[in-house]
């Protein structure tokens, strides 16, 4: 079977699941998001694809019985209506999965649009720590500046400044190595900006694909309710005095065509 919406809806959010987990150079609390993130979407993708299994044989069943119910409606009315009740109670059960299904979806999105505020309030601790860290390496080559000059300036007075020399020496290896600290951990931390605003895009497509996810599912629900309330209306019909199978058979058909567009769209 061509695969539809839904099943190309299911494979974008695998393809952005896999994407989640080849980032790297998150910071510790961006890194843990992301194993929670993917944890979720995992269990998510499993019970979705379950879901449209099941989706996809109750379609079948639905369609088998109201194509055998047409076939004995001239010769069995009563054979024909147990196929018809059948095609009923498997459209019901299959709603019901639906519609949990569907709810599960609704919650896990917010769930990531939660993920989405935590990673903002993450770059903002970055922002702020890459700020200090730059005053921090600016101070810190100030000092290291000023102890290189005092340093050149014992030296100058060659004997009589071995004291001041080796005192200026000494600070300026220290606050030059802060210098170099400071450098490197700022480096980092833009690293880690870097590589955090990539996993925001990401969450960002991953809400988009959840949305469209939910629309599928709708979409698919919306053709159960009007395929179930068809059959109900069949059902009522050949239990009428007036429901002859001319116009049960009509009803039938139209139900099939249904049956028909509720497998591609659970596909």
């Amino acid at each position: 079977m061509t695969k539809g919406y839904l099943s190309q809806t299911i494979q974008n959010i695998i393809d952005h699941k896999d994407h989640l987990i080849s980032l790297v150079g998150l910071p510790d609390k961006a890194t843990r998001i992301k194993h929670e993130a993917i944890e979720l979407i995992e269990e998510n993708i499993s019970s979705i694809k379950e879901m449209q299994d099941d989706l996809l044989e109750d379609s079948s069943k639905i369609l088998d019985g109201l194509q055998r119910a047409l076939t004995y409606l001239k010769e069995n009315k009563n054979e024909a209506i147990e196929f018809i009740n059948s095609a009923h109670d498997t459209a019901i059960l299959s709603k019901q999965k639906l519609e949990s299904e569907l709810q599960q979806n609704i919650v896990l999105k917010a769930s990531i649009l939660k993920f989405s505020q935590d990673l903002q309030n993450v770059l903002r601790e970055l922002q702020n720590r890459n700020a200090k860290l730059v005053v921090d390496e600016q101070k810190a080559k100030d000092k290291a500046n000023k102890f290189k000059k005092e340093r050149l300036y014992f030296l100058a007075l060659g004997p009589f400044g071995l004291v001041g020399l080796a005192t200026a020496t000494a600070l300026f290896a220290k606050w030059n190595a802060k210098t170099n600290t400071a450098k490197k951990e700022a480096a980092k931390v833009r690293g880690q900006i870097n590589s955090l605003k990539l996993f925001q895009d990401n969450v960002q497509i991953l809400q988009e694909s959840f949305s469209f996810g939910i629309e599928a599912l709708s979409n698919v629900k919306n053709a159960l309710d009007f395929l179930s309330g068809d059959i109900k209306n069949i059902i009522n019909n050949t239990y009428t005095t007036c429901g002859d199978s001319i116009v049960v058979a009509l009803y039938l058909n139209a139900a099939v065509k249904e049956a028909n567009v509720l497998l591609i769209d659970a596909a």
